[in-house]
């Protein structure tokens, strides 16, 4: 499972969970962890995107990845 998935999988579980119960504090901090984590997917993402990119980068212009 790479990162994105993970934070993705862990958002999903935190709005779930919010969903589910019935006391507001625990929603709204499992709202908070949610929003928390669908950044860090959002991160993640982006990371994954750029590394893609050099790779492809580099192996176009021949330089040996590392």
């Amino acid at each position: 499972m790479n990162e994105y998935a993970f934070y993705r999988a862990r958002c999903d579980e935190m709005l779930k969970a919010a969903a589910e119960t019935p006391l507001a504090n625990v929603r709204e901090r499992c709202e908070r962890a949610a929003e928390a984590f669908e950044k860090l997917a959002d991160q993640a993402g982006r990371a994954e995107a750029t590394r893609a990119k050099e790779k492809l980068r580099r192996a176009e212009s021949g330089l040996v990845s590392t």
